[in-house]
């Protein structure tokens, strides 16, 4: 009599454990069985990051934070509200590029994948992915509630990283199409991220005026800062169909209101900070030759400054007294005889310039735009003293835009 219970208990068990395609549980999470399949994916991003080529793939010592979510579909019909598949808010959701088994212990691909295995749902379910770089980016709280990712006080965005993001809307029986040599392996089922930049790229190049060439002036450049920089704002994913989950979704990036007033110094490029001619010093290759560096480059998040005003904003000792944009520069300022007319052989003064987007349509200031580089040309002149007086003559700005290559992502892992 008491064996009975035992058996049926043991029978039922043996059923449960044996099966290969697991439902994932209420932390949307499964735990490892060799008859799941783990997500893996195949990560790309713009031709460079920052100012460093990439050839249209990630550092591979980089990583990313990724969150998804599922919903249950018939045919092309989703028919259910989404649930959490990955909630992205630990470090085992934090996904790096690492040399697993895909098909076999004799075949190898360089794939990306997280800490922890995540496992695909059933067919039948649809699964959208949000992709966030770097991983020490702010999380998103709650993927179901707020796609959104939060920069503040306590977090500004500092400059110096490369925030990327990236989606991908698929199933589990499409996901592995193009993927790999057999697209009707379905073990082999890769997500595609293409990564796009959320940010700004900001370069600063240097000439001389034609009235400093004519006095034989040379000027030498310290350091560039920008000061009043919004920080702080809020990255937003846009919702997508079912229907359209080909196409990558929009990041709307917004800045703080209230602004989150930062200064960004910029790193300089050693050995290129005279300035002394009429048109940009250029390269063996004919290439402009930036004053800031061409690797180590700023990047700010969207948004349209308003540049400080000298002429009405003039009780400045230290500083400019103003929320206005504007360069504060370290600079000497010497003639043909080696006499400073600014600064001295052992120190930089720092004279202060307006600074804003530069580009207008129809006379009216365009934004900073994401994906897209900034170069700016400093005409030197001396600037304003912090009182918003001109030091001998002010400095003009040019600029010119260019937005970041794309690269699409291979069809084929790297083996």
């Amino acid at each position: 009599m008491i064996r009975k219970p035992i058996f049926l208990l043991l029978a039922l068990m043996s059923l449960f454990f044996g099966c290969t395609q697991k439902e994932l549980d209420d932390t949307g999470i499964s735990a490892p069985d060799t008859g799941d399949v783990p997500v893996t994916f195949l990560a790309a991003a713009n031709s460079q990051t920052r100012g460093t080529s990439m050839s249209g793939t990630l550092n591979e010592d980089a990583s990313f934070r990724v969150y998804a979510t599922k919903q249950r579909k018939e045919g092309n019909v989703l028919v259910d509200q989404p649930t959490y598949y990955i909630r992205g808010t630990g470090d085992d959701d934090i996904v790096t590029y690492q040399r697993i088994a895909v098909t076999g212990a004799e075949q190898y691909r360089w794939v990306w994948k997280t800490a922890k295995d995540y496992f695909w749902p059933q067919e039948n379910y649809f699964v959208q992915f949000y992709a966030v770089h770097p991983a020490s980016a702010p999380v998103i709280a709650d993927i179901l509630a707020n796609k959104s990712f939060t920069y503040d006080q306590t977090n500004p965005y500092d400059g110096n990283h490369d925030l990327m993001w990236a989606t991908a809307a698929t199933t589990r029986e499409s996901a592995g199409n193009g993927s790999f040599k057999d697209p009707s392996d379905k073990s082999n089922s890769t997500v595609k991220l293409q990564f796009h930049h959320a940010l700004a790229q900001i370069s600063f190049y240097g000439k001389l005026s034609a009235q400093f060439k004519n006095w034989g002036w040379t000027v030498e450049v310290g350091g560039i800062t920008i000061c009043n920089i919004n920080g702080g704002g809020t990255g937003t994913f846009q919702p997508q169909q079912y229907a359209t989950a080909l196409d990558p979704d929009n990041l709307i990036f917004t800045k703080a209101d209230p602004a989150v007033l930062c200064n960004y110094t910029m790193s300089m490029n050693a050995g290129h900070l005279i300035v002394n001619e009429t048109t940009v010093t250029k390269d063996g290759d004919n290439n402009d030759i930036p004053l800031t560096s061409p690797t180590d480059v700023t990047m700010v998040i969207p948004q349209k400054p308003t540049g400080w005003n000298p002429a009405t904003e003039t009780t400045g000792t230290e500083t400019p007294a103003t929320k206005g944009c504007y360069l504060a520069i370290q600079m000497k300022i010497y003639d043909a005889q080696n006499y400073y007319q600014l600064g001295s052989a052992d120190s930089y003064d720092t004279v202060f310039v307006p600074f804003e987007t530069g580009v207008y349509y129809m006379y009216d200031q365009i934004a900073w735009q994401a994906d897209t580089k900034y170069r700016y040309t400093l005409e030197f002149g001396g600037g304003y003293n912090a009182s918003g007086e001109e030091v001998i003559q002010p400095m003009t700005i040019t600029t010119a835009i260019q937005p970041w290559d794309s690269t699409t992502i291979d069809s084929e892992a790297k083996h």
